[in-house]
């Protein structure tokens, strides 16, 4: 069975912009996270017998989460990176593919 490849700049870079758009939201949520750690790890306390027994686990769920929260975010703007670039590569194929239609027809009507 035979299969076909048929690609769509433009849902390309559509597809590129939502994850883009994905991206930024993401990352406005880890600012978030940073810009509100003091009241994230510091709701237990300083220095009385709860705080020193809970504070250390609360202070490394806020790293742990903020890491991964960066991790995504780099993530997704790798994604968006290669989305845009496989978009232009197929544009460029396109654009090849139909200058050269265009020659060819252009050369049937000399003789």
């Amino acid at each position: 069975m035979a299969s076909s490849f048929e690609a769509n700049p433009y849902l390309t870079r559509r597809g590129a912009q939502i994850l883009a758009d994905i991206a930024e939201h993401a990352n406005a949520l880890v600012n978030d996270l940073a810009h509100y750690k003091p009241m994230l790890t510091g709701w237990a306390g300083e220095d009385d017998d709860y705080a020193k027994q809970v504070g250390p686990n609360i202070r490394k769920s806020y790293r742990q989460t903020l890491s991964s929260g960066q991790q995504v975010t780099q993530a997704i703007v790798s994604v968006v990176d290669n989305t845009a670039g496989s978009g232009r590569h197929v544009e460029r194929a396109q654009d090849e593919a139909f200058e050269g239609i265009a020659a060819e027809q252009a050369g049937y009507g000399r003789h």
